[in-house]
Formats: C-alpha cells, sequence, structure tokens
C-alpha cells in the first residue's frame, strides 16, 4: 500500500475518542448514538477536504515545474536529452499520482457529505443527549 493510501484510512475508535471522551458524553446508544456519527463525519469530512486541497496545490506547483520544463532551451547533447526526458516523465508520473489521489479525495468528500446529510436526520429524529454540548464545534 502506498503511504499516500496509508494516510487516509481512519480508525473509528481513535477518532471518537479524539471528539468525545467518553467520560462526558452519555447517551443510552453509546457509539451508535447519531449525534456522535454526526461529528465523526464531520471531523473526516474536514480532514478529507484539507487533504484533497493539500493534493490540489501539489498538482499546481507540478504543473508549473512542467511548464518551465519545457521553455528550457534544446539539450546540447545525447545525455542532456535523456536526463531531460527522465525528468520530465518523473515530473508528470508524480502530478498524475496527485491528481488520481484528489480525484479519490473529492469522491470521499461526496461519500462524507452524502453520510453527513443520513445522520442529520436521524439527529433530528434522536434529540439531544445528556452530556452533549451541540454548540460546540
Amino acid at each position: 500500500m502506498d503511504y499516500a493510501e496509508s494516510a487516509h484510512v481512519w480508525s473509528s475508535d481513535s477518532t471518537e475518542q479524539l471528539i468525545f471522551p467518553s467520560s462526558l458524553y452519555i447517551c443510552p446508544k453509546k457509539e451508535r448514538c447519531p449525534w456522535m456519527r454526526l461529528q465523526v463525519v464531520d471531523y473526516r469530512l474536514k480532514t478529507c477536504m484539507l487533504k484533497a486541497q493539500f493534493y490540489e496545490e501539489k498538482a499546481i506547483i507540478l504543473r508549473r515545474q512542467i511548464e518551465a520544463f519545457n521553455q528550457l532551451p534544446q539539450c546540447v547533447n545525447e545525455a542532456q536529452r535523456k536526463l531531460f526526458v527522465e525528468q520530465h516523465q518523473a515530473f508528470s508520473r508524480k502530478l498524475q499520482r496527485h491528481v488520481d489521489l484528489d480525484n479519490w479525495l473529492q469522491d470521499c468528500c461526496k461519500q462524507l457529505i452524502e453520510k453527513r446529510c443520513r445522520f442529520t436526520q436521524k439527529v433530528e429524529e434522536h434529540g439531544l443527549c445528556s452530556g452533549f454540548d451541540a454548540t460546540r464545534e
């Protein structure tokens, strides 16, 4: 598994612990509580959007590097030409990886937004729980 892919795997246990310390949160449904699940989805969505923005910005930088690379003068000899081609291909592969990751993250964001909509409806049905601070961001 590629490092970039592994960086996008979330553990619901650790995420929920970050958002809801168990001593402060009381609900009969425990981890199935829609409020808790909505907060976890929001956290994941924010994380996903930040990562997508990062890869989008990296792709812009790589595109600029490739454009600058293409404006270099013609190579003097075969060795320079070969080096130029290899570097250009490396930049292009790296750019494609960043574009693919950005697309993957955009898809994740769409799925999380759909999930958030479902949990928002469930939250309205569930009502408030004791120990939950609805004003908390």
